[in-house]
């Protein structure tokens, strides 16, 4: 008898409720989706390959880069010829600034912008399967551990059933002892 209840004791343990505890399944679901960590690499990975389609995309039109510069001298600058021989100064000013722009248009890249291309939105497409492969993975190992959990509360209710039902015969059995039968 004492085992019995040593036993109900631990499956006790096992099966109450923590913190966090789903009552449905579609609640743990959710829950383990919006925690795992593989997801949200995944997800990241994702977004990462969808950002390389459009930068490979993008190869194909037009750029422009403009660059500017501001310098101060400590002097106007002069020509110095030997001999202690200078020049008059080359402009009044002791500083200047100089901008420039630069357009880079494609016009013949062999087919590698394409195939740049190609190559991007296969990457995307491969992680948008992982992220889904991984989704149901979470959600296939957290319908199991659910599975396990109902199991466990349905093995309670049959240990405290078999324990009530122990106590009733050990009571019956000490009232015929105590009263003769």
């Amino acid at each position: 008898m004492n085992h019995i209840l040593k036993r109900v004791f631990l499956t006790c343990l096992l099966v109450l409720p923590a913190a966090g505890y789903a009552e449905t399944l579609d609640e743990a679901w959710a829950e383990a989706l919006a925690t795992h960590q593989q997801l949200a690499a995944a997800t990241a990975r994702r977004d990462a390959a969808n950002f390389d389609v459009e930068r490979a995309r993008s190869e194909r039109s037009p750029s422009l880069d403009v660059v500017g510069s501001f310098t101060q001298l400590d002097a106007a600058p002069r020509f110095d010829f030997g001999g202690g021989m200078t020049s008059g100064k080359l402009f009044d000013n002791d500083n200047f600034a100089t901008a420039g722009a630069q357009l880079s248009v494609p016009l013949y890249m062999g087919g590698s912008i394409s195939a740049g291309i190609d190559a991007a939105e296969l990457a995307a497409t491969a992680s948008d399967q992982e992220l889904a492969a991984i989704t149901q993975n979470i959600k296939l190992a957290t319908g199991e551990l659910y599975v396990q959990v109902l199991r466990a509360e349905s093995a309670l209710l049959v240990s405290e059933s078999n324990v009530a039902t122990l106590e009733a015969h050990t009571a019956v059995a000490k009232n015929r002892f105590e009263f003769g039968d």
